[in-house]
């Protein structure tokens, strides 16, 4: 047995190599940890330590508490729980199911399907939102727990490719021996097609997985019903933000609507007389005061401190 000679290239590489996966093991496991030390810390020890310094109390559960009696974390896990079971299941069968018809049968349309999910995969998920939202309105799937599950199996592209490209690696001549056997189609595909595909199951669970457990933007979209059809990843907006309720509008729709303030009070300005500039408000004039957001908070009439009568 020959000792593999190592040269000084093939050393530099191998260090290189060791030194990438030792630095980004330890980026994605620095911020986990951080974490977990922050939470044992109370609101005083925070303010004045940094995020690594360890706690002085590793027993102060307090924080995880205040979470799950505040956020109702432990619906939200159950649902969590439950959607991430529903959606993997579901996702996992038809992403298979169909890639292996696209794959495994040639029939008219079947590049002209490949294409569309190409064309599909290149549009951004944001741009969509407005017709799946009227979608699922009509279908009376807003703030329902199986119309979310149902909405997240049906999103997935990229898990389609992932099989077709492992079924393209598995030899015709299975299919062919068994349906010489007598096995029909989905036999075929359930008992010996499917079991071939463990890594590529394992890959897009995984994915899917991660994607559908932290996904905010859906879940606080279409499961409107904050207290009861919850989620980790909105629940932890109520732990973070202090508040015993969702707000009724996203922090994308305030944003939005105080822009429209603005912009219609800066248009008022430009279009008011350019004489009545700096000069005091009228008798039975109205004025109007807004907050930080452009919202309206009063109005009423102010008097002219010009056409006041003296007293006495």
């Amino acid at each position: 047995m020959t000792k593999k000679k190592y040269t000084p290239g093939s050393i530099a590489w191998l260090i290189v190599k060791y030194f990438s996966v030792i630095f980004c093991s330890f980026m994605a496991i620095l911020p986990i940890v951080s974490c977990v030390i922050t939470s044992f810390k109370t609101s005083e020890e925070y303010q004045r330590t940094t995020v690594m310094t360890l706690p002085e109390n590793w027993l102060n559960f307090a924080n995880y508490l205040h979470a799950f009696q505040k956020a109702n974390m432990g619906r939200a896990f159950f649902n969590s729980f439950l959607i991430l079971i529903f959606v993997l299941a579901g996702s996992t069968l038809i992403g298979s199911s169909l890639a292996y018809v696209l794959n495994r049968f040639r029939f008219p349309g079947n590049s002209l399907i490949r294409n569309m999910f190409t064309f599909a995969a290149l549009l951004p998920g944001i741009a969509m939102q407005v017709s799946v939202y009227q979608i699922m309105q009509q279908l009376g799937f807003i703030n329902t727990l199986y119309g979310y599950i149902i909405m997240m199996m049906g999103t997935d592209v990229m898990s389609i490719y992932i099989y077709i490209q492992f079924f393209e690696n598995l030899p015709i001549s299975l299919d062919e021996s068994a349906y010489l056997d007598g096995a029909n189609y989905f036999r075929i595909y359930w008992s010996i097609l499917l079991p071939l595909l463990k890594p590529a199951i394992m890959t897009n669970l995984i994915l899917k997985g991660v994607g559908v457990y932290n996904e905010y933007y859906c879940a606080n979209l279409y499961l409107q019903d904050k207290r009861n059809l919850c989620t980790v990843a909105t629940s932890l907006y109520v732990a973070a933000s202090g508040t015993d309720h969702f707000p009724a509008l996203s922090e994308t729709d305030i944003q939005r609507r105080c822009s429209r303030r603005c912009e219609r009070l800066k248009r008022r300005r430009e279009t008011a007389d350019p004489y009545d500039k700096g000069r005091s408000p009228r008798r039975n004039e109205r004025t109007e005061s807004y907050d930080g957001r452009g919202n309206q908070k009063s109005s009423g009439t102010a008097a002219d401190p010009l056409l006041e009568q003296p007293s006495g």
